[in-house]
């Protein structure tokens, strides 16, 4: 009974192994066999990056890419206006900076707690800062929309990639590059 089991087992794992190895070397081929579909795979791969948001009643949250390798949390607190930026790290998986900005008092609200933000990030076409010495500016914005005044306020940093590479923590301020409103001042939400 030992001898049949084992028999079995071998013959499980051989077969498993036969179609693994059958279905890489097929992918492998029928790339090699269609190069236009390898080009656009290759294209897209360095075109898309996917970025999300999603928002609750007392915070929001975003993320963007600080560049090709590392990606940005922006979380924005409803009930004190604070907006966060946490770099992480890609070398560690750890926090590599921490950049902040008072959303409510830059957007100049009157109160908190019954506002109705929302968060969402883009790409930095305003090439904010450029490049000083180990200083480059990120590849994302924030924009943060206040539904009831009708504000919005796009932020973005720069940051030190020495800093980042060695593993240390970096903070600063977000760096306001676009301010404006989406309604006039005189018809707000009642």
């Amino acid at each position: 009974m030992k001898n049949f089991c084992f028999r079995t087992a071998f013959f499980v794992a051989s077969a498993a192994l036969v179609v693994l190895l059958g279905s890489i070397g097929g992918y492998w081929i029928g790339l090699k066999q269609n190069p236009e579909q390898q080009l656009v795979m290759n294209q897209l791969s360095s075109v898309l990056h996917a970025d999300s948001a999603s928002g609750g009643k007392t915070v929001s949250t975003a993320t963007g890419r600080l560049d090709e390798n590392t990606e940005c949390l922006f979380v924005l607190d409803h009930q004190t206006g604070i907006l966060s930026c946490l770099i992480i790290n890609p070398r560690n998986a750890l926090t590599g900076g921490v950049y902040i900005a008072n959303v409510a008092t830059q957007l100049k609200l009157d109160k908190l707690g019954d506002l109705d933000f929302v968060m969402v990030t883009g790409y930095n076409a305003f090439g904010l800062g450029g490049r000083t010495g180990n200083l480059r500016p990120a590849s994302c914005v924030c924009y943060v929309v206040e539904g009831t005044t009708g504000r919005a306020i796009a932020y973005s940093l720069s940051y030190d990639r020495t800093v980042l590479a060695q593993g240390n923590v970096q903070q600063g301020a977000l760096e306001v590059v676009w301010q404006g409103a989406f309604r006039p001042e005189n018809l707000k939400r009642n």
